[in-house]
């Protein structure tokens, strides 16, 4: 479901939020999301929006607007909706191995979304990745502890 409102969301941007959240509504109605879930969705959607007005306000990232596009923000939402029980196999990775694969879904993600015209980055491209990819090594062990934590409160 992520996959397909990231490619929606980053292609056609403002003409598809309504579709868009349709579709993950639809995911929320349908899910056995449990209160705890509902607070993650939440940490994770206000780290992820931010996340990227730090980036977006320290050149990092460069909209042809001065502030974070809807549809950016929409996009969290959708991501993080899928964190109660789609990050199964990062769960399972040392905290070391979770903060290479953000570093490198996150710069692999910005990038796409580069060349597929979206966004663009300050006037380094290779420090504004090594920005990123630190931003996202630090982001996803956050979000899985933050998960964890979640889940063991839950069960005590």
């Amino acid at each position: 479901m992520f996959k397909a409102s990231w490619i929606l969301l980053v292609l056609y941007q403002e003409l598809v939020i309504i579709p868009v959240l349709v579709l993950n509504a639809g995911k929320l109605f349908l899910a056995t999301f449990r209160v705890q879930d509902l607070w993650l969705v939440l940490f994770m959607f206000l780290a992820g929006v931010l996340l990227d007005t730090v980036l977006l306000l320290a050149g990092v990232l460069v909209f042809q607007q001065s502030f974070l596009p809807i549809w950016l923000i929409i996009l969290w939402l959708c991501f993080a909706i899928t964190l109660p029980y789609g990050f199964g196999f990062i769960k399972t990775l040392s905290r070391t191995g979770q903060a290479c694969c953000g570093a490198l879904a996150g710069c692999v993600g910005y990038g796409a979304g580069m060349w597929l015209g979206a966004v663009t980055f300050g006037p380094v491209l290779p420090l504004a990745l090594v920005v990123l990819g630190c931003c996202w090594a630090l982001l996803i062990p956050g979000v899985v502890y933050a998960s964890e934590y979640v889940q063991t409160r839950e069960l005590s």
